[in-house]
């Protein structure tokens, strides 16, 4: 999994709740500018989002639910 904000990436760790932190980065674009902290394989991150801030989420597809930390049902909460 990865995500992107802008033009940085980072990788997610595998396991990771990818729903929370997509949850918080789109609480963030709908307010203030808002720091989102997450944790990356080898470092914490925070990113200061706002309304403009272009937000890339990447998930691999395994078939195994719990890497990509979404359920299957989870994607239509997201229209993907």
């Amino acid at each position: 999994m990865r995500i992107s904000f802008d033009a940085e990436t980072y990788q997610l760790p595998v396991g990771g709740d990818l729903t929370a932190i997509m949850e918080r980065v789109e609480s963030a674009a709908r307010s203030e500018p808002t720091f989102v902290t997450f944790a990356a394989p080898r470092e914490l991150v925070s990113v200061l989002v706002g309304p403009h801030t272009r937000v890339t989420v990447t998930v691999y597809p395994s078939g195994d639910e719990e890497s990509s930390g979404t359920a299957a049902d989870d994607w239509a909460d997201w229209e993907l």
